[in-house]
């Protein structure tokens, strides 16, 4: 028996990666999403597709609120690929009703809604999941793997970074699903990259954060372009990430070092195996994609934990933990003072 699936926000890229990966799996049935008011003119602006041409490319029934469509179609399980700060609303729906969730990243706008979605599959008893792109990467898996085996030794350091372009300013709209109002912006969304690269290769405890956040090539851009930080671990180790946002360079390398007592462990990920860059728009041109399909491969493996009931591959609990660093860094940079996790709740 497979899974009946519908889609939570039709606004965002994640809206349609997410759709195209499930239309792809023989085990899915995409049959609707819930545009959850969004105009057409909204959707154009956001960069998204109009409401009947996201139906018609995704051969779905398109819904206006998750209620109804959950009602109707005897849905399984939902993607969640929303505005941050309304993911918490609709997943406590759906959990509600019986389904599993899978979000889009970052999980949560804020660590209380953070909380309510990890308490909503403990109280509905359903799986619920969220995209971690650098654990579905064959090489960063096979460096994780090489790690556990002890061919570094101890791990006394882990060391990320990654480079996602530039953002376009007209881009930071109040209809944008990344960039508008109460939206997490790069500093969640690259944000959770390097905060799961390094407490999942640490393999321990966050409990102190810092960072330094600036906009240094976007100054019409309420979000930073460049950040670093450090994380100290409860055993001693210590992580760092270094996060670019600045440069208009269309491919999102990333990179990960483990150090460890007996050994250093690193690899680079280009994404593409070659990139043009010329005159004229667009500027960079890359070709040969060499990533594995990260988000295919993480909804795989979500959809095999949902037909045999077992736990997900990256458990709601620990992506909550993981993003907390994430708002944790965003404090220190606001702050210039070191944060202690777990986080104290302001006021």
């Amino acid at each position: 028996m497979g899974i009946r699936a519908g889609i939570i926000g039709i606004a965002s890229f994640y809206s349609r990666a997410f759709a195209g990966a499930l239309r792809r799996h023989r085990d899915v049935e995409l049959v609707a999403a819930a545009h959850l008011g969004d105009t057409d003119a909204n959707l154009t602006a956001a960069g998204a597709l109009a409401r009947a041409d996201y139906a018609a490319q995704h051969q779905l029934t398109l819904y206006e609120s998750p209620e109804e469509m959950i009602e109707k179609e005897r849905l399984n399980a939902a993607f969640v690929c929303a505005r941050d700060h309304r993911k918490a609303d609709y997943v406590e729906i759906a959990a509600a009703a019986g389904l599993d969730v899978y979000l889009s990243k970052p999980m949560a706008g804020s660590i209380e809604e953070a909380d309510r979605i990890a308490a909503a599959a403990q109280r509905h008893r359903i799986l619920i999941s969220t995209l971690s792109p650098a654990r579905y990467d064959g090489a960063f898996a096979e460096a994780y793997r090489r790690v556990r085996n002890g061919e570094v030794g101890r791990v006394l350091a882990v060391r990320a970074w990654i480079q996602h372009g530039q953002l376009d300013v007209k881009r930071v709209n109040e209809v944008s699903p990344e960039f508008g109002p109460g939206q997490g912006g790069p500093e969640l969304g690259l944000g959770v990259y390097a905060a799961d690269a390094l407490c999942w290769f640490m393999g321990d405890r966050p409990t102190r954060v810092y960072a330094e956040y600036d906009n240094l090539n976007t100054p019409g851009s309420p979000f930073m372009d460049v950040g670093a930080g450090t994380v100290r671990f409860a055993g001693g180790g210590i992580g760092s990430m270094v996060l670019y946002y600045s440069t208009p360079c269309s491919a999102p390398p990333w990179e990960v070092e483990i150090v460890g007592d007996k050994g250093i462990l690193r690899t680079h990920q280009d994404v593409y195996e070659g990139i043009l860059w010329r005159t004229g728009n667009p500027l960079v041109v890359p070709f040969y994609r060499n990533q594995n399909d990260v988000i295919g491969r993480g909804i795989d493996l979500f959809v095999e934990a949902c037909l045999k009931r077992t736990e997900p591959e990256y458990r709601i609990d620990v992506a909550r933990d993981v993003i907390e660093v994430c708002f944790a860094w965003n404090r220190s940079a606001a702050t210039g003072a070191p944060v202690d996790l777990p986080l104290k709740r302001e006021g």
